[in-house]
């Protein structure tokens, strides 16, 4: 039995482990959005506190007596964190940090990938075993595995079979027929642009996805290292500022959401160096509920905490080579390498968000 759990986590950890190299960016909050935690459980009708006069309510989660404003002015967010946290009717307030993927490349093959390192027929298959592991466990369609990122590519042959499905949600008819809160959550939910659009606009979320759970034995693309369960898609992600970010706030509904639809593992590729209490508070709340919650380090190779891989609650999972090195090491490159890793990373993102203005209906393929 002990085997068989080891070989069943190798199935679910493998989406940091493949993470690409990028340089991490620096933490910065969503502007103007403070979210708060109450103690007791907020009243219907409890006035907002004297702090956010002016503000506006995006959503309460009752499950965590939080709530989510944006100031009427950016500016006052310090300020009104300090009156907040002083408040005796409020546990803590904290800033909406902004949460980044932990990007990939757009390989279309892993057997290529330069992290083989020169192994033959694909250098992290071989090192895990992987070939002994689906000898005993593939995983199983019960399995619900929710992928909180930039969605899914809902047309990829192979996902083909994969995606999940809300069996109380009847596809596009304009109502919430489960009386979950969400409208058509067929496949899941968006809840950076709110609503029920869960197609990856990025290509992120489907190399993850597709790590862990793209079809097995179909003679196309690749194989994942749980090629029978079911993804979930939940996106965080949207365009700010040319860039993909999401907040936590934002992902903290999305782990809500993956626990009360049955998710059994929840994966998180993304993160930034900002800690949020919140954001734990959901994660311990997952786990709590018998949920496996996957988080990947990073790939920028530092000595530094990285969030919500470095909750407790949370399995971290950091990128290494087929010979068990540290994948990215920026302070062993030289330095005209370790500038071209970022350069190459900078231009590609660039290009992205240029071919999105230009074509905002363009999907990427991810593998």
């Amino acid at each position: 039995m002990t085997r068989l759990l080891s070989l069943l986590l190798i199935l679910f950890l493998l989406p940091g482990a493949a993470a690409a190299a990028a340089p991490a960016p620096a933490a910065a909050p969503a502007p103007g959005e403070v979210v708060i935690f109450y103690r007791p459980r907020p009243q219907a009708a409890q006035i907002a506190p004297a702090a956010l006069a002016g503000a506006e309510l995006l959503y309460s989660t009752p499950a965590l007596n939080m709530q989510r404003y944006r100031l009427a002015d950016p500016a006052d967010l310090a300020t009104a964190l300090t009156r907040l946290n002083a408040d005796p009717a409020i546990a803590f307030a904290e800033a909406n940090d902004y949460r980044f993927p932990h990007f990939a490349p757009d390989d279309p093959l892993y057997t290529s990938y330069a992290a083989n390192d020169g192994v033959a027929n694909g250098g992290y298959l071989n090192r895990l075993n992987m070939t002994a592991a689906w000898d005993l466990a593939r995983g199983h369609e019960a399995i619900i595995v929710a992928i909180i990122d930039s969605g899914l590519d809902l047309d990829h042959p192979d996902l083909a079979g994969a995606l999940w499905q809300n069996p109380g949600e009847i596809p596009d008819d304009g109502l919430d027929n489960d009386g979950n809160g969400y409208i058509d959550d067929v496949y899941g939910w968006n809840f950076a642009a709110d609503n029920a659009d869960v197609d990856d606009w990025h290509g992120h979320g489907s190399h993850v996805g597709g790590i862990v759970g793209a079809r097995f034995n179909n003679g196309i693309g690749i194989a994942g290292m749980a090629p029978k369960v079911k993804l979930m898609p939940l996106g965080v992600f949207g365009l700010v500022n040319g860039r993909a970010l999401g907040t936590w706030a934002d992902e903290v509904e999305a782990i809500l959401y993956a626990v009360a639809h049955g998710a059994r593992v929840i994966n998180l590729s993304l993160g930034s160096s900002a800690y949020s209490r919140g954001e734990q508070m959901a994660i311990e709340y997952a786990a709590a509920q018998g949920v496996v919650v996957v988080a990947s380090a990073g790939n920028a190779g530092r000595e530094v905490y990285g969030w919500p891989a470095a909750h407790e609650a949370a399995i971290a999972v950091a990128a290494t080579t087929a010979n068990d090195d540290v994948w990215y090491k920026p302070y062993d490159h030289p330095g005209h390498v370790l500038k071209q890793h970022m350069q190459d990373y900078l231009d590609w993102e660039v290009a992205l968000v240029e071919q999105i203005k230009r074509d905002p209906t363009i999907k990427f393929k991810a593998f």
